[in-house]
């Protein structure tokens, strides 16, 4: 079925893309229902992992997400201001802590229900593919390789049985849904849908700043797809197609500039570095940080939750020219094949535009500067590419064995080849023990990943085993704050308060925003009988983060064994205001209104 334009509509909108469309049959239901069976039955075995990594301080310890009565700071304040509200942001995702708010409602506590969830988006997400595959691609062939790639390639692990790997997944989804909606829209000449478009991209971009990028790709769409039939023997002006792709996007645009007001506003600026570097650094770094990543999609072997990619100060072969020849040939081979298919060159550019953003090195934790949950969206673009080039392999006239025979047999292959390796790295994902042996064993220079199992293995009672860890990771760099915190908290919990002491307070000055390294000091103070100090760092602690339920319970504790009732009755209901089901705060908080209590007269 073909949509015609009317004169109407060449008249006013002359620009407007018209494409064939098709009708939605048994064979897209197949293919959708085909999707949804064989991702769920490769993931299935994530609903019995439990919590790991960041799902502890997002779910576990953030008091935001148990009361809507927060639901305004969502919009107001950074991404981790639950932990610290006075340090400064780097990320702005009211969408991500209401969809935090809604799972835990739903869930509580029951890691099951939160992997069915970041599960479930995921497979939606591939059923977006799908969709848009089939609105651009136009076959449904192409369409259900591109989802098939999407939903079983091996890198979209991390953001799929990791819990709080949701935020690619679901901005994903949107961003997804929100292009397909658009072009939907300008088919039909729809404003419901263009509609439904803006409003999916605002979720988006509140979900994961990547989604920015939508804006620009939307514009190539138009640049591409939506330019009207030149005359014969002419051309558009480069003026006149700009202007003529630029208009449709416009709401978009607007939709960004508001976004972008509000985050300012939230932050204070639109982003802060976490790692100061410079530019030197960040330029020279770019090539292996690019490659890196791309390798990621092209071989995906040795997938890891960190790597080894040090920052390059003194660039050489190995870590400048060989990554920049390397992922700049890719580059042009893209170019050069999307010379011939417009398609071709649209897919690439959604492969390569959201890298742009990964060159911002600054705005990444030291060391974190690749990640496989970087390239949820931009795979994208590269399961476009790989469905095109499945078609052409399909539909070659000089290839043995009939096209439909190749259809069944290369969908056949991706499937069993990417769900295989799919489920061998799944499984890393089961406990932090198991995530973090596997860190190290492949990145065993990052000391996030060190940092982290030794963490664990305090977590397990197995204070000397993490001691040794911290002690590794700080005759190599002195100044690893973690890592200094983990030894102190350690030795407290050996009760070698003496020298816990000394490694905590080393940890504060390292890391003085850290609430927690100013609560385990200030109960190293508690247990050698140094009361005031205690109640200083604890003090600290609550103003740090004053909406921890167990910081204002320890402080109150201090504050009841010096005598000062009043002052440790408050915090102690400001615990159990924080956390209601905290028991032991209610506790406190009857017997110290049992001591105030006048006494009984006498013959009573």
């Amino acid at each position: 079925m073909r949509h015609e334009k009317s004169p109407r509509t060449e008249k006013h909108c002359p620009w407007l893309p018209v494409r064939a469309s098709l009708p939605w049959t048994r064979q897209d239901a197949a293919w959708l229902a085909g999707l949804c069976a064989l991702v769920y039955a490769v993931y299935l075995p994530v609903l019995k992992f439990g919590f790991v990594f960041d799902d502890r301080p997002f779910i576990l310890r953030n008091p935001w997400i148990l009361s809507w009565r927060y639901a305004p700071r969502f919009f107001t304040a950074h991404l981790v201001a639950f932990l610290n509200p006075h340090s400064q942001g780097t990320y702005y995702r009211p969408f991500l802590l209401l969809w935090l708010s809604v799972n835990q409602k739903l869930w509580g506590l029951h890691p099951a229900g939160w992997h069915f969830s970041t599960l479930t988006l995921h497979v939606l997400a591939a059923l977006a593919v799908y969709a848009l595959a089939r609105g651009i691609l136009l076959g449904r062939l192409g369409a259900g390789v591109a989802a098939t790639v999407f939903a079983l390639h091996p890198v979209h692990v991390e953001s799929t049985a990791w819990i709080m790997g949701f935020p690619d997944p679901l901005m994903t989804l949107l961003g997804v849904s929100a292009f397909a909606c658009y072009v939907e829209g300008r088919r039909g000449k729809s404003r419901i849908w263009l509609g439904a478009a803006l409003l999916v991209y605002a979720a988006a971009i509140s979900t994961k700043e990547v989604a920015l990028v939508l804006g620009p790709l939307l514009f190539v769409y138009e640049w591409i797809f939506g330019q009207p039939p030149s005359p014969a023997g002419g051309g558009t002006r480069l003026g006149t197609r700009f202007l003529n792709s630029l208009a449709p996007t416009l709401a978009f645009w607007g939709v960004t500039a508001v976004y972008l007001a509000a985050r300012w506003k939230a932050l204070g600026g639109f982003t802060h570095p976490l790692t100061a570097l410079t530019w030197q650094t960040m330029v020279a770094t770019w090539p292996e940080v690019l490659w890196r990543h791309l390798q990621l999609l092209l071989w995906p072997v040795g997938l890891s939750p960190f790597y080894d990619v040090p920052y390059v100060t003194h660039p050489g072969l190995t870590d400048f020219v060989l990554p920049l020849v390397a992922f700049t040939s890719c580059v042009l081979l893209m170019l050069l094949w999307g010379g011939k298919s417009p398609h071709v060159l649209f897919a690439a550019v959604w492969l390569f535009m959201p890298m742009l953003l990964l060159l911002n090195l600054r705005v990444f934790p030291e060391g974190e500067i690749v990640h496989d949950r970087f390239m949820y969206f931009p795979s994208v673009g590269f399961s476009f590419l790989m469905a095109l080039a499945v078609e052409r392999l399909v539909m070659a006239r000089d290839l043995p064995f009939s096209s439909g025979a190749r259809k069944v047999g290369v969908v056949a292959v991706l499937a069993i080849g990417l769900g295989g390796a799919t489920a061998y790295y799944r499984q890393f994902w089961s406990d932090d023990l198991t995530l973090y042996t596997r860190a190290v064993t492949m990145a065993p220079a990052s000391e996030l990943a060190n940092n982290n199992l030794a963490a664990t293995e305090a977590d397990r009672g197995r204070y000397e085993d993490a001691m040794l860890i911290c002690e590794r990771i700080l005759a190599r760099d002195p100044n690893y704050a973690l890592a200094q915190y983990n030894l102190g908290y350690c030795q407290y919990k050996m009760g070698r308060y003496d020298e816990a002491r000394t490694n905590l307070a080393r940890a504060i000055a390292l890391s003085p925003a850290d609430p927690q390294a100013f609560v385990y000091l200030g109960l190293t103070d508690f247990r050698i009988g140094r009361m005031a100090e205690a109640a200083a760092s604890l003090h600290q602690a609550v103003w740090l983060s004053p909406d921890n339920a167990s910081y204002r319970f320890s402080l109150g504790m201090v504050l009841k064994v010096q005598g000062e009732w009043r002052a440790a009755r408050e915090q102690f209901a400001a615990a159990l205001a924080l956390a209601p089901g905290l028991a032991d705060a209610r506790k406190q908080i009857a017997e110290i209104d049992g001591k105030q209590a006048p006494p009984l007269p006498a013959g009573r």
